[in-house]
């Protein structure tokens, strides 16, 4: 276990020690706030040394090599150093005045990231649910040298997917000398530390409170949905009667029901029709999950966005409109390279978080152009209008520009002809909202009555009462119209919320803030309950990921607009003390019954439920290396491989590990393919190789389907796979891996599986070489 521990020490020293190199170039971007130049310089040097190293290696000018990664953080060095020689006192001085929360940051970001490596060392196997598609693509990137990376699972073509996230990790992972398989495991454990130490310093800055900033975290990542309350409630009630003959039986029965709560179904709350669920999904679900994709590794960058667009409207600079923006532009250009990212990364982020910033700031040149003196309220809204349009023209056009590349490169996998967005049919029940956002919808509730409680006290009588009952009426009205309250919910929340911004406009930019990111995560769930974006996954499924992807945006906002409101309320004397202190009460039991979902993870991470994770577990191996389970069990059949031996461990493992270490660049690799989410795809998965074809459905969600053509093209891979392998004809065989430019085909249990028959025997018949041969695999050279 110590091993392990210090393969992790050397990823956080090579994260920290880039973050070091940009605390520099992120004290002039994060000027306005405390801590920021320390504490964001990890996502901000990850972000941008990534960024140098994408483009260049997509002019063939810069490898994505270790060597090639060194030379770009040495580019951010020399660009930065005369910075630093400059305003080193400035820095200095900052650097000591911001020390209170730096070390708190600090602390905070090794602490989460120690306990993430602990719970990554019990559940480290990256197989299984979709796994494999994550480790082929991070693997695949892993091995390139040249943008666009090789897509692992379609050889001869480039992955049409959001690959921002795996380059990132992948390129740490090179830098500090871990595998792939190693890398993975710690890319979800820095996730998690890197969300915490953003979240924190962000709300920190809102609120200027350590322990708000610590609930920042918990609202995000520490704590569950309430779903999991519902299935303990359900089990207490239907067990009571039986169990209550005997004091200790009903001690058992009491504390068994919560333990195992059904996580699958903490994930499935929506539900549109029969067979129809939707995908629910949050935070720590993601962490504990282990999938590495898009929407887990894009949480910290999403968030620097957010500390950006914050930085932007914080504390506004007076001056001419020239001097502001050059004051500006750090920041403004950061913004740009981060909004980009996010479509690199997490490709749905972009447009939303991209509308964000742009209402954001016409806020902050509203704001700006209220105050010039001399000016007319017409005056004064056209003009902040006008400049605010402009300025976020700009940022967002510079983000669009600055990834070319890849938006040339991409095609949107959208189904069918009508567009990416269609009316849904299907609308979400208010019992169903609140069991997902329960917790958030009470503080958000909480603000939106203490706000008129403090009307009324003002003696704002008229005003409160009218705009009461005008939102009252809206609100039924609406419920009749719809059939359903959700929705007319939202929209009366969303109006009483535009007002207090409006209301709020000049008073605190904080406030600005928050109220924004409140009215960015209504405005998605009214846009969830009237349109959902076009994919691949049928009529009962057509929310499924639109759902997923918005929900999971909504819960970050949330995440740091919340614990803002919650200060609002009880820093607030005018409040009655019973008030403010019954929030805070409520808001305890919320986070306690979401931690319910926390304990469950915790307890199935040592005492697995999976199958085979159970099965790794009981042989007491604790790594991060996700492929060490090949060494003893087959993962679909969750048995000890019958060569399992030693250290050295089965011929599978063997085999993949010599193709890893011996295999340069990325050559074709022929191997068997069949149903996905099983253990099809493995060979190309665990090594990078691109291989003829992987899982079959992943390819044809990925891509646009132009007249059935898509389907045929992977029909026929499927085939030609098949007569690789079953044909006795040696000539056809070779005649097929020649048109694929296979450069060599595996032979292992799988193959002799799913491929049976005399057509297994052609390639030692025919007197072709083996690159490894063992009592299960053989890896033929194709000649």
């Amino acid at each position: 276990m110590a091993l392990q521990f210090l393969t992790a020490l050397k990823m956080y020293l090579t994260v920290s020690f880039l973050g070091l190199l940009g605390i520099p170039l992120c004290f002039l971007v994060f000027s306005r706030i405390r801590g920021g130049a320390v504490l964001f310089a990890r996502p901000a040097m990850l972000l941008l040394i990534t960024y140098l190293v994408w483009i260049a290696s997509t002019i063939h000018l810069l490898p994505f090599t270790r060597l090639g990664i060194v030379i770009a953080a040495l580019i951010i060095l020399g660009a930065t150093a005369p910075l630093l020689l400059k305003k080193r006192e400035q820095l200095l001085e900052r650097l000591r005045e911001d020390l209170p929360i730096i070390w708190r940051g600090e602390l905070l970001f090794l602490i989460v990231f120690l306990v993430a490596v602990f719970f990554k060392m019990h559940k480290s196997i990256t197989y299984g649910t979709e796994k494999y598609m994550d480790l082929a693509l991070l693997s695949s990137i892993f091995r390139t040298r040249w943008m666009p990376p090789a897509d692992p699972w379609l050889s001869g073509h480039s992955i049409n997917y959001y690959y921002g996230g795996y380059m990132i990790f992948a390129g740490l992972a090179k830098l500090a000398g871990v595998s792939a398989a190693v890398g993975y495991n710690l890319a979800i454990a820095l996730t998690f530390a890197l969300v915490a130490v953003c979240i924190y310093t962000l709300v920190y800055s809102l609120t200027k409170s350590h322990w708000l900033g610590l609930l920042g975290c918990v609202l995000h990542s520490w704590i569950g949905n309430l779903e999991a309350a519902r299935q303990v409630t359900r089990h207490l009630l239907t067990g009571f009667a039986s169990q209550i003959s005997s004091p200790t039986r009903i001690f058992v029965w009491f504390f068994s029901a919560f333990h195992p709560i059904n996580l699958w179904k903490t994930t499935r709350v929506i539900v549109d029709a029969t067979g129809g669920e939707t995908i629910n999904e949050y935070p720590l679900f993601t962490f504990y999950w282990g999938d590495l994709h898009p929407h887990l590794t894009s949480m910290p960058f999403v968030i620097l966005v957010l500390a950006l667009i914050w930085q932007l409207l914080k504390s506004p600079e007076k001056g001419t409109l020239t001097q502001r923006l050059k004051k500006d532009l750090p920041g403004s250009l950061f913004l740009s390279l981060s909004l980009g990212g996010l479509a690199l990364i997490n490709g749905l982020d972009f447009p939303s978080f991209a509308l964000l910033a742009g209402f954001v700031l016409v806020l902050k040149e509203i704001i700006h152009a209220r105050s010039e003196a001399g000016t007319t309220w017409t005056q004064w809204l056209l003009a902040g209008l006008g400049r605010g349009v402009a300025f976020a023209v700009a940022v967002v056009g510079l983000a669009y520009i600055l990834y070319l590349p890849f938006f040339l490169k991409y095609s949107p996998p959208v189904q069918g002809a009508e567009g990416m967005l269609k009316t849904t049919l299907f609308r979400t029940d208010l019992s169903e909202y609140v069991f997902v956002f329960g917790t958030f919808l009470f503080l958000i509730l909480a603000y939106l009555v203490a706000q008129l409680l403090l009307t009324i006290k003002a003696h704002e009588t008229t005003i409160g009462k009218v705009a009461f009952m005008v939102l009252v009426m809206l609100f039924v009205l609406g419920w009749g119209f719809e059939g359903y309250v959700l929705v007319p919910l939202m929209i009366s929340l969303l109006l009483a919320f535009s007002y207090l911004l409006i209301r709020d406009l000049k008073d605190s930019p904080a406030r600005v803030f928050a109220l924004a990111l409140v009215l960015m995560a209504l405005g998605i769930k009214v846009a969830c309950e009237r349109v959902y974006i076009v994919d691949g996954y049928g009529n009962d499924l057509q929310r499924m990921n639109t759902l997923f992807k918005l929900h999971l945006q909504a819960w970050v906002v949330l995440a740091v607009a919340c614990p803002f409101l919650l200060s609002e309320i009880i820093r607030n004397r005018s409040l009655a003390l019973g008030a403010r202190v019954g929030t805070v009460i409520a808001l305890v039991v919320l986070c306690l019954v979401g931690f319910i979902t926390t304990q469950s993870m915790a307890r199935q991470v040592f005492d697995p439920a999976d199958a085979l994770e159970k099965q790794f577990s009981s042989l007491d191996i604790k790594t991060l290396d996700g492929q060490q389970y090949l060494k003893f069990v087959r993962p679909d059949t969750v048995q000890r491989w019958p060569s399992a031996r030693g250290p050295e461990g089965s011929d599978e493992y063997r085999a993949i590990q010599w193709l890893i270490n011996n295999v340069q660049g990325q050559p074709v690799i022929a191997e068997a393919t069949g149903d996905p989410y099983r253990y099809y795809g493995r060979v190309s998965a665990n090594t990078g190789l691109p291989t003829i074809l992987g899982w079959f459905n992943h390819e044809s969600v990925w891509r646009k389907d132009a007249d059935g053509k898509l389907y045929e093209h992977l029909n026929e891979r499927k085939a030609d796979v098949e007569k690789i392998y079953k044909s006795t004809d040696i000539a056809e065989a070779a005649a097929i891996l020649k048109k694929y430019n296979a450069s060599y085909l595996y032979l292992g249990p799988l193959e002799r599986e799913a491929y049976p028959g005399k057509g297994l025997d052609k390639f030692q018949q025919a007197g072709w070489a083996s690159a490894f041969s063992s009592q299960e695999v053989n890896i033929y050279r194709v000649p």
